[in-house]
């Protein structure tokens, strides 16, 4: 298995990784970077390109925030066929999503806020949704492709972060071998007000884990009754 990392590996940004299992070519997400516009924006598609025998074959959406998703018409314009599986609620939500921020790309640039090209438009994101497919919560699925020496299956496990997040396990044969690679996204352990906490495999070989300000000391110090208090506080204000 060959992973790289395509978007920023230290902070939020263009959240988007990309392994090669034996001739199949996945994606974990394929964000954009909320700090930057037009191609300054995007994960290293690039990285992918510059491999003759390295192509996307699936595309794994964890959930609806941009850092995750907003990149995922130019992943399939680059990448044409491309398949990009999610949970249904994360579909309804890119249903509106993605052409919200195509929406706004173009209001930007004829306002004169920007000088940059919307990446993608209405039009694009709606020829595109016929390569979104849905899946339940632990219910394998084959994401096995084209080029693939050996069968790929992932499942998607409740990630506790938002409405349809999910961490992804993928399972397939490597030296004859049976292998398993667990990639948790954004993920919370802790249950919210309306949804469940984390669940995640009881072992995996390889864990790709989203650390994101895990170790910022003012992190530590700060409680989810806190923020609630905070709040509180700001619509009484």
């Amino acid at each position: 298995m060959i992973f790289v990392a395509l978007g920023d590996t230290n902070g939020i940004g263009a959240s988007c990784h990309f392994l090669d299992i034996q001739g199949t070519g996945l994606t974990l997400d394929a964000g954009s970077d909320p700090r930057h516009e037009g191609a300054a924006s995007l994960p290293r598609f690039d990285l992918i390109h510059d491999h003759a025998d390295w192509y996307v074959d699936h595309t794994i959406i964890t959930h609806a925030h941009h850092d995750h998703m907003g990149g995922l018409p130019v992943l399939i314009k680059e990448f044409p066929h491309v398949m990009a599986h999610m949970t249904d609620a994360t579909q309804q939500l890119l249903d509106f999503l993605l052409p919200a921020s195509a929406r706004l790309q173009k209001r930007k640039l004829k306002a004169g806020e920007t000088n940059t090209q919307p990446l993608f438009t209405e039009e694009d994101v709606e020829h595109q949704s016929h390569f979104y497919l849905s899946h339940e919560l632990e219910k394998p699925f084959d994401v096995t492709g084209m080029a693939g020496e050996t069968p790929v299956q992932a499942t998607f496990y409740t990630a506790g972060h938002i409405l349809g997040s999910a961490g992804v396990e993928m399972q397939f044969e490597e030296d004859g071998a049976p292998r398993r690679v667990f990639y948790t996204s954004d993920t919370n352990v802790q249950g919210q007000s309306i949804i469940p906490g984390g669940a995640y495999p009881d072992t995996t070989d390889v864990l790709i884990l989203e650390s994101t300000l895990g170790n910022d000391p003012e992190m530590e110090l700060t409680t989810r009754e806190q923020e609630v208090q905070q709040f509180k506080a700001m619509l009484e204000r």
